[in-house]
């Protein structure tokens, strides 16, 4: 078996100092974002770059962190058809970067069906 590593940018990727938790396959994608608190300013997104998505969560590097439970809205700058809009997610771990951005791990809100997977998937 591999070791899991969490995306990082431009970094190399680092070893997961813990177990692998998520029971859904993870696809490693590269794809602009931006997210937002749900309950913040909702003209005030930050930019984001996912890299990783699953049926339960996502990962994402920005520049910044966000507190373990908010709920976010992420966006992605060109509509996908079959991907919804304003999709809503909770930080389940967020982990600092060498390069001073920081790795967001989230669990979506209501799980992501297989479409919009598909959808997102290249």
């Amino acid at each position: 078996m591999t070791e899991p590593i969490i995306p990082g940018g431009e970094e190399t990727p680092k070893p997961l100092s813990y177990p692998e938790r998520r029971a859904t396959l993870r696809h490693r994608i590269n794809r602009d974002a931006r997210c937002y608190p749900y309950q913040g300013d909702r003209y005030e997104r930050h930019e984001a770059e996912l890299r990783d998505v699953s049926l339960s969560g996502l990962g994402l590097v920005t520049n910044q962190a966000f507190p373990v439970g908010e709920r976010l809205i992420l966006d992605l700058p060109r509509r996908i058809p079959g991907f919804p809009y304003g999709l809503s997610v909770r930080v389940a771990r967020v982990v600092s970067l060498d390069s001073g951005h920081w790795f967001i791990g989230c669990e979506f809100t209501k799980p992501l069906t297989r479409r919009a997977l598909q959808a997102l998937l290249p």
